[in-house]
């Protein structure tokens, strides 16, 4: 048998392209939530103590599914333990703003409602939307005030979502969320009060 100059090439390409492909591969992905949350600093909070919670509200812990190429589906999860990340985010953002954290009578709650993620795939490219929604009550003696945000962002990928663009889609909507919540004249007024 003889072998063609170009076989040796051939194969080496063959072999490369499928260690290219196993490696890239797909795998249920387990994201770390913890945001940053962009505030200015003030001394709107005169010194001020708040009570701050965050809780996990969302029907399923399941963020969504992503497809491969294959059409295999990988389940897509944030990490235990968010809720942690958040309100210290939160706590940092007000401290910057001159209240402190601890046990008060004021009292500022903050509930993760939904965190959604959908990837679609298109010719050449796939579509991944995250859909966040967060809302916050504060009471504050005979003052209360509440909000709820909403956002969905989208990233496009020229293969399926991994795990860092997952992680990186789902930080930038929260951070996103909770930077307009903290810079809302009328939370801080009342938190203030």
């Amino acid at each position: 048998m003889k072998l063609n100059q170009k076989t040796p090439i051939f194969l080496i390409m063959l072999v490369s392209f499928s260690f290219l492909i196993t490696g890239c591969a797909l795998n249920d992905q387990y994201l770390v939530l913890d945001p940053k949350i962009y505030a200015t600093e003030s001394d709107i909070g005169g010194g001020k103590t708040i009570e701050l919670g965050v809780r996990d509200k969302r029907s399923n812990s399941k963020l969504g599914e992503i497809k491969d190429v294959r059409k295999d589906t990988f389940s897509v999860e944030v990490k235990q333990g968010f809720t942690t990340n958040i309100k210290n985010q939160i706590g940092d953002a007000l401290e910057r703003k001159g209240f402190k954290i601890d046990e008060s009578d004021i009292k500022m709650v903050v509930d993760v409602e939904t965190l959604g993620l959908s990837s679609i795939k298109y010719p050449l490219t796939f579509k991944t939307d995250l859909e966040a929604i967060i809302s916050v009550t504060v009471e504050n003696g005979d003052e209360n005030y509440g909000n709820r945000l909403r956002i969905v962002t989208t990233k496009e990928t020229p293969g399926p979502p991994y795990a860092a663009d997952s992680t990186e889609l789902v930080n930038e909507a929260v951070s996103t969320l909770l930077t307009d919540m903290l810079g809302s004249e009328k939370l801080l007024k009342v938190l203030a009060k």
